[in-house]
């Protein structure tokens, strides 16, 4: 089960589905913390390490959407201004 939610979390950030994916890693999180004792096992710690980067990704890749409109909303107030 845990295996499937990283799956489609996978596909929902390549998908560039933020919002959905936002909601299920919201959603893994919380249910991996069930998990946290049993970290020791090497699939429950590869899933975790893969949501993870997953999560990592996704935050790179948003922080860099910003970074784009900041500077197009940048242009854009200064040939308003000029």
């Amino acid at each position: 089960m845990t295996t499937d939610m990283s799956c489609f979390l996978q596909i929902l950030a390549d998908e560039h589905s933020y919002r959905e994916a936002a909601n299920l890693l919201d959603a893994v999180k919380q249910f991996m913390t069930h998990f946290d004792k049993y970290m020791h096992i090497s699939i429950i710690k590869n899933i975790d390490e893969r949501v993870q980067i997953i999560r990592d990704g996704l935050a790179a890749h948003i922080s860099i959407i910003f970074k784009q409109l900041a500077s197009v909303s940048h242009c854009t107030i200064l040939a308003v201004l000029t």
